[in-house]
Formats: C-alpha cells, structure tokens, sequence
C-alpha cells in the first residue's frame, strides 16, 4: 500500500526568487532509479488508517491482495485480507478494492530523506483503489456492536429499593432562593373543608331555581350562588338551561327565566332579588318602582268623561 505524495507532505509557497534556484541546484539531480517500479494508490477507511499511521517498522505486513481474474475476460476482482496482527483485532478483516479510473496516467510517488535532504521518485502509480469493508459476518456482527455501543446511553437510570433512603434531592442554592422570594407571590388560602359545597341532585337544583325565581323575577349570578349553595360551573351549567342572562337595559347582568318556564309568574314578582340590586339599579329602593305605569299627559289631567274627550 502506498500513500500518496499529497499525504506525506504539507503544501508549502515558497517565493520564486534566486536563492530558492540556487538551493535547488546545490541538493542535486532527482534519484529516478524507481521509475519502472510499479505502485497502488488507495483510499483507506478512517478507522483503518488510524490503526497503520503511527506504524514505524517498515518489514511489518499488514495485509495481502487477492486478484480474481474473470475467465470469460471480464475485470478482474481485488480483496485486501488484513493479517494477523493485535492492532487488527477490532476491525474487519476482509475488504473490496473498487477501481477507480480503469488508465492512470502521469501519477508518480516520491519519498524523501530528511536526514539527508534528497528526493527521490520511488514508483509509477498504475492502479487506483478505493477501500471499502466486504459485508461477510464479521462485519455486520462488528457494525451491530457499534451501534449499540453508540445507542447506549452514557447515564443510566437506577431504581432504589425499599430499604434505600428516597429523600428528596434539593440542589445547593435551590431551597435559599425558595424561601427568600416566596413571598413575592401571595398565596391562595385553602377553603377549610366545612366550607366546601357539594354538589346536590340536579333535578333538586333545578327546584331550587324555580323556587328563587317564585320570589324574585331577577337575579346576579352571585345571588343565586348566595341562594342555592352550589359549584360555580354547575350552577352555571344547570342555570343556562332554565334562564336567560340580560347582557344590556335595566336588568343589566341578570338572569330570569325562559318564557317557556315564566308563564305562572305573576306580576307581583316582577322585580330584582336584594342580592341582585348593582350600580346600574341603585336608584331603586322597592319593588313598587319596577311594576310599569301608563304615562301621563295632557289629555288624562284634564279629566271629563270618554264622550267629552271624543267631542273634542
């Protein structure tokens, strides 16, 4: 295997001057002894290249390629057998050399000696190959444990047992912070459990409505809580099907009954429920004032009888 000129070294500007001409002519001709000598490029895997980049003895083999010729004059087939070797363990052993470009022209490799600072061409690049793993058994097996290995979660979740300590963790900082701004927030007090309504039968709500509206023809929605002694949103619920909810006029924000339901209430109930009585309806101090009266005029203060009025 043999690495490309590119990999070995760092590209490097240097300035076209006469000195630079000059260190050229003094490190010599070029060695060109291993121009007919043949070589492979390859592009290798990452991880393969990781385990030979910091190999240092040259007489180490790493592997043999095996060249398939196709009888019927077909193109010959190219695998690389990794050998025995500890680094070799982990990874596959078989992989498929793919041709890349079927004519390689004008690619050379080149080696230098740093320690006497000469170059030298070492091959003629014939072939190139890109590396990949053969999907045997082996590998899939190695490709299956890394990705559980890469699936495995770093932190893992433990349940503790009866007989452990479950006291709450509290962060340093955490329960200082807590008690120093608690009180920005005022708290919502609790209901004492006495105090709490329960919901009643609803055919004993519905009872209980009609026997509010028996009384007063008008009611707040707070007065008839005030009244009834019930859940907000179940009295709500159970008073939309009986009642309607005046939204503008006298009887602002207030509910009476359905005329379906408004038949057998007489007109001396006509008027608002103490708990009832709001801004809008504080001019009025009896119930009298709410019954309706025919309006005065001219013709009803002059007085006379029906046939006077007629002949005028």
């Amino acid at each position: 295997i043999t690495i490309t000129m590119e990999e070995i070294f760092e590209e490097q500007n240097i300035e076209q001057t006469d000195i630079a001409f000059d260190d050229d002519e003094d490190e010599g001709d070029l060695d060109m002894s291993g121009v007919r000598q043949e070589a492979w490029i390859a592009k290798l895997p990452l991880f393969l290249f990781e385990k030979w980049a910091d190999l240092n003895d040259d007489d180490i083999e790493l592997a043999k390629v095996q060249v398939y010729s196709d009888p019927y004059g077909g193109p010959d087939q190219y695998k690389l057998i990794l050998s025995d070797h500890e680094r070799h363990a982990d990874i596959p052993k078989e992989y498929e050399l793919d041709v890349i470009g079927q004519q390689v022209q004008n690619n050379y490799c080149f080696c230098e000696d740093r320690n006497i600072n000469s170059v030298s061409l070492s091959a003629t690049v014939t072939g190139n190959f890109n590396i990949r793993p053969s999907v045997t058994a082996d590998y899939s097996k190695k490709l299956r444990e890394r990705t559980l290995l890469a699936a495995k979660p770093e932190r893992t979740i433990r349940f503790l047992e009866e007989n452990e300590n479950r006291g709450a963790y509290v962060p340093p900082g955490d329960q200082s912070a807590v008690n120093k701004f608690s009180n920005l927030v005022p708290k919502k007090p609790k209901i004492p459990m006495e105090q709490k309504t329960t919901r009643i039968p609803k055919n004993e709500l519905i009872d209980s409505l009609f026997g509010a509206f028996e009384r007063y023809a008008y009611w707040t929605f707070k007065g008839l809580k005030d009244y009834v002694k019930q859940p907000e949103s179940y009295l709500k619920e159970v008073l939309n099907e009986i009642a309607i909810l005046d939204k503008k006029g006298h009887y602002n924000n207030c509910y009476h009954l359905k005329p379906e339901y408004s038949q057998n209430i007489s007109a001396e109930t006509v008027s608002v429920a103490p708990q009832g009585v709001e801004a809008s309806l504080e001019n009025v101090n009896n119930e009298e004032e709410y019954s309706f009266e025919a309006p005065e005029n001219d013709e009803f203060e002059a007085g006379g009888s029906d046939d006077e009025l007629s002949d005028d």
